[in-house]
């Protein structure tokens, strides 16, 4: 069990059958009884002004944290996503290092520059966590080259029309999102599994040598981290995620796995992020025995790479 505690609350721990505020595991060897408990904060967070153009910085306040530390932070969403898909973040210190000393109330100057044009809300969170104890109104970016764009599962109706991408309540398919991202834009992956060749993400076969550049990378995040899986199935033709000659792409959030040659294939592309991604083994079978002749990640001559909370299940 987990308990994620809702904006304006927090999380004080369990009783029953478990104790502490970690992660409660039960063995149901009999009846058992768990309670999550939380408790009002008090907390609030909001941003000034609450409509900007790309690249205008915007004032995060935030007061009434109950018992706050050092490693309590502010993050950028969209509204929809959990509480693991951030866009950007700072500490209290207004930056990405921690201060040395607490701050229950106070103010940043947060840049927008990592925003297109959308909405947005600032969260706040507590001790390096993922726990939000208050929400802001929403921000509204406006203006600059970038765009937002959604896609979803062919199973779920996604399409290959260029005029659904920039509708979340009727996406394209991955393929068709890959050929329409630009250099600044934002691909939004609704949640689900992705199976088939229109729903893989294969820049090296659908858009090599495509390439943001070092002021506006082309970005893909997945709307709730932990809720897009790309299966290949174990598939000989499908691979997962691959790119060849691709730069200055950004890409965070989901997981792949079951591919039949590599889950991740990079070959010559340089300058990319990669964040908070889970790989899988790829094993397959073959004459009903297990051909492990393959590789979860295979990168080859790919440099200035950033690996960030990224997992490797496999070889």
């Amino acid at each position: 069990l987990h308990a994620e505690a809702g904006a304006g609350s927090v999380f004080t721990g369990w009783s029953g059958a478990c104790s502490g505020v970690g992660t409660c595991s039960v063995r149901m060897s009999a009846a058992q009884s768990v309670f999550a408990n939380f408790a009002a904060t008090g907390a609030t967070i909001s941003v000034s002004p609450t409509t900007v153009t790309q690249g205008t910085p915007v004032t995060v306040t935030w007061s009434g944290i109950p018992s706050p530390t050092t490693t309590d932070w502010i993050a950028v969403y969209l509204p929809s996503s959990n509480n693991f898909g951030y866009i950007d973040w700072v500490y209290l210190s207004c930056t990405q290092t921690a201060p040395s000393s607490t701050s229950p109330s106070g103010s940043c100057s947060f840049p927008t520059t990592a925003l297109n044009a959308g909405t947005y809300e600032f969260r706040l969170l507590i001790a390096d966590g993922f726990t939000s104890i208050a929400s802001s109104e929403d921000l509204i970016v406006t203006g600059g080259s970038g765009t937002i764009l959604y896609a979803g599962t062919t199973a779920n109706g996604a399409t290959g029309s260029p005029n659904t991408c920039t509708n979340r309540n009727s996406p394209c398919t991955v393929a068709r999102l890959l050929v329409q991202l630009q250099a600044g834009d934002i691909g939004v992956l609704l949640n689900g599994r992705y199976r088939g060749a229109n729903d893989m993400l294969s820049l090296d076969t659908i858009v090599p040598g495509k390439s943001g550049n070092s002021t506006d990378r082309i970005t893909v995040i997945a709307e709730n981290d932990g809720e897009v899986f790309f299966d290949g199935e174990f598939s000989m033709v499908l691979q997962p995620f691959g790119m060849f000659q691709n730069n200055w792409w950004s890409f965070s959030g989901f997981d792949a796995g079951h591919g039949g040659s590599n889950t991740f294939y990079m070959r010559e592309s340089n300058n990319n992020e990669f964040r908070r991604i889970v790989l899988s083994t790829i094993n397959y079978f073959e004459n009903d025995t297990i051909n492990s002749e393959t590789d979860t990640a295979f990168i080859w001559d790919s440099t200035n790479n950033l690996f960030e909370d990224f997992a490797i299940h496999g070889s």
